[in-house]
C-alpha cells in the first residue's frame, strides 16, 4: 500500500540551530570519487539521407505461403500493396557548430503563439540496436532517426536517415540491402539501403521486427499478434493472432511463433504445421524463493542443429519467481537453470536513511529475452528493472552463461539498452543509456570498438545570466555549450549545475557529496567544497551571488560563502514521524531542488511532496506546505512573490507576507517549468516514458493559450534577454524556440 506521510499538525518539523559546520543528520558512507574527463567538443550529424552502398540480392520474391489452418493462428490472404501516406515534415535541425537563426523578438504573450523550433541538438538517446547477417554493419534506433555504423571501425562517421518520430525498434536484413524499423508515433517502415529510398510505410504500432534469413520477408509483432509481410511492398502474408514471439530458424526452413503457453514449430515458407511445444517446470523454490505452480515461455532461440531452445520463466499465479530454465525443444530436456538475482533498482529514498517504497517490494528482476550464439553456446540473458518513483535510469543486468556446461562466465550491469550478437560468433554490440556504443568480445566481455556519441536522457539545464552559456545535465553528466552554436566545450560526470549572477564561475555537484567552482571561460578549477557525503541533490547561487546554498543525500542544508568556499552555516531541517512501524523518533527529509525569490533573504525548496520555505539570514525553516501530489520542478518569478510548482497538477502559488503560500491557480499534470524574463509567461512540460507536452500558459489567469509540441519536456529555461526558451527531454535532445 502507498505511504503516507502522517502529519501532527499543518507544518510538523524540529527546530534545528543555524550552526556553522553543524551535521544535518546521520551521515552514510560516500560514494567513489569521480574523475573529471577532459573537455570535448561534440559536432551533430548533418541531416543527410545517404546510406552506404551495400549489394543487393537478385533473388526474387519468396512465394506466398498457404498457411494450414491451425488452432489460434489465422491464415489470411495477401492483401494489395499499402500506399504509404505523405511523410510528416520533420523539424528542422541546426548541427552543432551551426549559428542559430536569431529570433525577430523577444518572447512575449502577443507574439507566443508565433514559437518555433529555431535549432536541435544531439543524436538522441538508443533505443535499440541491431546487426547485419553479414556482420557489415550496426544499425542503431535513436530518438532522432536512424544510424548505420561500420560494425569494423565504430569511429568512423555513421551514415543517417531521418525520421519522422523517434525510432523504437529496428533490424536490418540478413544481406544488409534493407533496414525495417518502428516509431514511437505509430509507423512501421522498410528503408532500402543500397539507396537510401522508402520502400513502404504502414500505420502500425511495432514492438518487435525480424527479417527472415533471405531478407524478403519480415516478422512484425504488435497487438495484432505476428504478421510476417513481404519486404518489397508490406504485403501481409500470414497472421497469428494470438502469439507473441516469432523466430526463425538459421537455415531459413523452420518459423517459430508462441504465446506464454505453446510453441508452435512450422515449417517455411509453407507454414505447415511441425509440432507444439509446452513450457516444462523443472524445479521447486530454494530457500527464500516463492514456490512455482507453472511455467510460461519467454522467448525462443534455435540450436546449431536448428532445434528450438526454450527460455522458460517458473511462475505462480501473481507473477514470476526470477528463475529461469532453458528447455530443448526436440525432448524436454533442461539445458541450463539460472537462480533469481537481486533487486538492480536503488529503493525510493524520500528521507535520511529510511527506504520507502510506494507499494509491496517488488518481485525479483526477470529475463524476458535471450541471445544465443551456437557456434560457441554462450547465452546471453537480459534483466531489467523499471526504478521507483519515476526513476528513468536504466537499471540492466546482461549475465552470461554456457549453455552446454552451466558455467556463469560474466555480468555486465552499465546501462545497457540492448544487445545483438555479431554472426561472427566471437562478438556482440550493445548501446547503453549513457550514448557509449560498443563492440565486445563474446568470450569474456572485454571492449573491442567503442564510440560515444549519443546522449542520455536530460535532466536540467541552465542559462548563464549573459545568455551566452547553456549547461545541461544528463543522467550522468553535464556538458557546457555555447548557446550561440551548441558547440560543447566542457564535460564533467556531475549531477547537479549552477552558474553564478555575473556568468564568470559556475559550481557543480557530484555523486559523492564533492562540490567544484570553476571558471567558465575555460572549465578550470577554482575551489572544492567539501562536507557532503552523498550525492548532491540541489544547488543554486544567491542573487547577489555571495553565497552557494547546497543539499545532498545525507540531509544536508548548506551555506556557503563565495569566492572563499568556506561553509558559513546550514539550515534547519524539515523533520517528520511514523516512517517506519513503532518509529518514534523524527526523521529528516530530503530537499531536492531550491528557488530563490527575487525577494531575498528567503529560499523555497521542495520535497517528496511538500514545499517549504527558510530565512536565509537565521536557517530557520519557517513554513512547510500541506502534502500535495508530486513536486517535480519550482520554478520563481523573476519578478514578484509567484512562484510554479510542476506535479499533479501545475499550480502557481504566491509568497504572503507571513511567508506562508496561496494557490492562484491550477493546470494539468506537469514535469518541469519556467517563467518568461518578464513574469507574463510560464511554460511548463511533461516528461514520461509514455507521454509529452510542451505547453504555454499566461500567468495573469492560467489561460493555455498555446501548445509547442508532444516532445518528452524534462528541463526549462528562458535566456535572460528573453529571446530564446530552450528545453530539454527524455529523448537526450536540446532545442531551441524563438520568434522567427
Amino acid at each position: 500500500m502507498a505511504v503516507q506521510f502522517r502529519h501532527e499538525s499543518p507544518t510538523v518539523f524540529r527546530h534545528a540551530f543555524f550552526v556553522p559546520a553543524a551535521a544535518a543528520c546521520t551521515s552514510v558512507e560516500p560514494t567513489p570519487t569521480l574523475t573529471a574527463v577532459a573537455a570535448l567538443n561534440v559536432t551533430a550529424v548533418p541531416p543527410t539521407r545517404t546510406i552506404p552502398p551495400v549489394p543487393t540480392t537478385a533473388n526474387s520474391p519468396t512465394e506466398t505461403p498457404t498457411g494450414t489452418a491451425v488452432p489460434t493462428h489465422t491464415a489470411v490472404p495477401a492483401t494489395p500493396t499499402h500506399t504509404p501516406e505523405p511523410t510528416p515534415t520533420v523539424p528542422m535541425w541546426v548541427a552543432a557548430g551551426t549559428a542559430v537563426p536569431q529570433p525577430s523578438a523577444i518572447i512575449s504573450p502577443e507574439n507566443a503563439h508565433q514559437l518555433t523550433e529555431l535549432a536541435r541538438w544531439g543524436r538522441g538517446v538508443i533505443n535499440d540496436v541491431a546487426v547485419s547477417g553479414d556482420g557489415r554493419w550496426v544499425a542503431v534506433a535513436a530518438t532522432t532517426g536512424v544510424y548505420i555504423h561500420n560494425a569494423q571501425n565504430l569511429q568512423a562517421e555513421p551514415s543517417y536517415l531521418q525520421t519522422p518520430a523517434s525510432v523504437t525498434v529496428i533490424d536490418i536484413s540478413s544481406d544488409g540491402s534493407k533496414v525495417a524499423l518502428g516509431l514511437d508515433a505509430g509507423i512501421t517502415q522498410v528503408w532500402d539501403m543500397g539507396n537510401g529510398t522508402l520502400l513502404f510505410s504502414k500505420p502500425q504500432q511495432t514492438w518487435q521486427l525480424q527479417f527472415a534469413p533471405n531478407s524478403e520477408t519480415l516478422a512484425v509483432v504488435s497487438e495484432n499478434g505476428v504478421e510476417v509481410w513481404l519486404v518489397s511492398n508490406g504485403e501481409v502474408l500470414q497472421v497469428f493472432e494470438d502469439a507473441f514471439g516469432i523466430e526463425f530458424s538459421h537455415d531459413e526452413d523452420k518459423l517459430a511463433v508462441w504465446d506464454y503457453k505453446t510453441l508452435s514449430l512450422f515449417s517455411w515458407p509453407n507454414s505447415v504445421l511441425l509440432r507444439e511445444i509446452g513450457p516444462i517446470l523443472y524445479t521447486v523454490a530454494e530457500q527464500g524463493e516463492q514456490k512455482a505452480s507453472d511455467s510460461i515461455i519467454a522467448d525462443v532461440g534455435f540450436s546449431e542443429t536448428d532445434e528450438p531452445i526454450l527460455m522458460n520463466l517458473p511462475s505462480y499465479p501473481n507473477g514470476t519467481t526470477g528463475r529461469v530454465e532453458f528447455q530443448q525443444g526436440i525432448d524436454g530436456q533442461l539445458l541450463l537453470t539460472v537462480p533469481p538475482i537481486a533487486l538492480l533498482s536503488e529503493r525510493i529514498e524520500g528521507a535520511c536513511n529510511v527506504p520507502i517504497y510506494f507499494a509491496d517490494p517488488p518481485t525479483p528482476p526477470q529475463a524476458w529475452q535471450f541471445e544465443f550464439s551456437p557456434e560457441t553456446q554462450i547465452t546471453a540473458l537480459k534483466y531489467n528493472d523499471v526504478g521507483f518513483g519515476g526513476n528513468v535510469k536504466e537499471n540492466t543486468s546482461i549475465q552470461f552463461y554456457r549453455l552446454d556446461t552451466g558455467q556463469q562466465l560474466y555480468t555486465l550491469e552499465e546501462g545497457v539498452v540492448d544487445i545483438a550478437f555479431l554472426p561472427d560468433g566471437e562478438t556482440w554490440v550493445a548501446g547503453f543509456q549513457d550514448g557509449r556504443l560498443q563492440i565486445r568480445s563474446i568470450r569474456d566481455g572485454s571492449v573491442l570498438d567503442e564510440v560515444d556519441a549519443y546522449e542520455s536522457p536530460i535532466l536540467d539545464l541552465v542559462v548563464s545570466p549573459d545568455n551566452q552559456m547553456l549547461a545541461v545535465q544528463y543522467l550522468d553528466e553535464v556538458k557546457v555549450a555555447n548557446v550561440a552554436d551548441g558547440v560543447v566545450t566542457q564535460r564533467y560526470p556531475a549531477v547537479r549545475v549552477a552558474i553564478s549572477p555575473d556568468s564568470t564561475t559556475f559550481a557543480l555537484g557530484y555523486a559523492d557529496g564533492r562540490i567544484e567552482f570553476r571558471a567558465t571561460g575555460d572549465g578550470s578549477l577554482l575551489k572544492n567544497l567539501n562536507s557532503h557525503t552523498d550525492v548532491i541533490t540541489a544547488l543554486t547561487f544567491s542573487l547577489s551571488g555571495e553565497r552557494l546554498i547546497s543539499a545532498g543525500l545525507d540531509c544536508q542544508l548548506n551555506v556557503w560563502q563565495v569566492p572563499e568556499g568556506i561553509l558559513s552555516g546550514q539550515l534547519e531541517n524539515y523533520m517528520i514521524d511514523g516512517l517506519l512501524p513503532n518509529e518514534s523518533e523524527f526523521t529528516p527529509m530530503r530537499v531536492w531542488d531550491w528557488y530563490l525569490p527575487s525577494t531575498e533573504p528567503i529560499i523555497v525548496g521542495r520535497f517528496f511532496n511538500s514545499v517549504g520555505v527558510w530565512n536565509l539570514s537565521d536557517g530557520v525553516l519557517q513554513h512547510v506546505s500541506e502534502p500535495i501530489n508530486f513536486v517535480n520542478d519550482l520554478a520563481g518569478s523573476p519578478v514578484g512573490s509567484d512562484f510554479a510548482i510542476a506535479g499533479s497538477p501545475l499550480r502557481l502559488w504566491q509568497i504572503n507576507p507571513s511567508e506562508d503560500f496561496s494557490n492562484r491557480w491550477e493546470g494539468h499534470r506537469t514535469t518541469t517549468t519556467a517563467f518568461s524574463p518578464d513574469g507574463q509567461l510560464l511554460i511548463s512540460g511533461l516528461g514520461d516514458k509514455f507521454n509529452g507536452s510542451l505547453d504555454v500558459w499566461l500567468v495573469n489567469d492560467g489561460e493555455l493559450f498555446h501548445t509547442l509540441g508532444d516532445q518528452k519536456i524534462t528541463a526549462l529555461a528562458f535566456a535572460p534577454n528573453g529571446y530564446f526558451l530552450v528545453s530539454a527531454s527524455l529523448d537526450g535532445l536540446v532545442q531551441l524556440w524563438g520568434i522567427p
